[in-house]
């Protein structure tokens, strides 16, 4: 195995945990909101709905992989209710929500001080699937990680989300490298490891339960095991 220059995170559920359930968390402001704009919906109702639209924009670009926008869901929820929204009633009701959606968030705690162990070693990229542009961004300035990576690849901007190949490709096209330079981790057996693989790059699935099949090795209980992983490979 070819020792690596590159090495490629996911974001959500790698660097950070999250809830992946949208529908279990609370949008009390988010609610309070679209009530103030005459919605009759009660709490429950509009996070099933609003979860509804979500779920059929995924599922219309489930095989090309098309990226959509927080605008294109706030939209699509809008139609989907009945609820009329112009620009700048759909950029409120985007920011609140994301607010909301986003208070759980918490970085791996020890993720900051191995990204910068690694950034002395690497060349470190994030290749992240979102619907938001300026939601990793932000998250990665309030951890004060930013700085460590070459490049923040998003799905939003790129136009398609992992594991769509081209998302790989842009990412390797940034480093000038092959495929084989480059290390890929995160949680997503899809998205961060058999995208990946197929693009020629070595990937390590985080995946503590062990629920997927994975080659001896590639394997990771936690983001943190990358250090001795990446320790093996350089012998």
């Amino acid at each position: 195995m070819v020792a690596p220059t590159v090495v490629l995170f996911d974001f959500f559920g790698t660097l950070v945990t999250y809830e992946a359930d949208r529908t279990a968390l609370r949008y009390t402001s988010t609610h309070a909101l679209l009530s103030g704009w005459g919605s009759d919906l009660d709490h429950d109702a509009f996070v099933v709905e609003r979860d509804a639209a979500s779920i059929a924009l995924e599922e219309s670009s489930s095989d090309s992989h098309v990226e959509h926008s927080m605008v294109d869901a706030a939209m699509a929820f809008g139609e989907r209710v009945g609820l009329s929204l112009d620009d700048v009633r759909c950029a409120e009701l985007i920011e609140v929500f994301l607010d909301e959606w986003a208070a759980p968030v918490r970085i791996v705690p020890g993720t900051p001080q191995m990204l910068r162990r690694l950034a002395d070693r690497y060349r470190l990229g994030l290749v992240s699937n979102t619907n938001d542009a300026a939601m990793v961004p932000a998250l990665l300035a309030t951890h004060d990680i930013g700085d460590v990576f070459e490049t923040v690849l998003l799905s939003v901007d790129h136009g398609h989300r992992k594991p769509h190949p081209s998302i790989y490709q842009a990412a390797l096209d940034h480093f000038g490298c092959a495929a084989s330079d480059v290390v890929f981790v995160g949680d997503s057996y899809e998205a961060d490891y058999l995208g990946p693989t197929t693009a020629g790059m070595t990937a390590y699935l985080i995946d503590p339960a062990g629920a997927r099949s994975v080659p001896p090795g590639r394997r990771l209980s936690s983001v943190l095991d990358l250090d001795s992983a990446l320790d093996a490979i350089a012998g």
